[in-house]
């Protein structure tokens, strides 16, 4: 089964439509190789502003 939410949202992240994308990828890539990919930016994300937070709080600490 097709999360069709994320079918949606990788469709405008790849600026294609829903259509070329059922045409043009594979299952393979679109529910295994994509999911990954996103979970692993989103982790990455999470990580740089988890020290952009830590950064801001040693600074605001100095500040005082």
């Amino acid at each position: 089964m097709v999360d069709p939410i994320f079918e949606c949202e990788l469709a405008l992240e790849l600026g294609m439509t829903i259509g070329e994308i059922r045409e043009r990828m594979s299952l393979h890539e679109f529910a295994v190789i994509w999911p990954a990919y996103f979970a692993i930016r989103n982790r990455h994300e999470a990580e740089a502003q988890r020290e952009a937070d830590r950064a801001a709080q040693r600074m605001s600490g100095v500040s005082r």
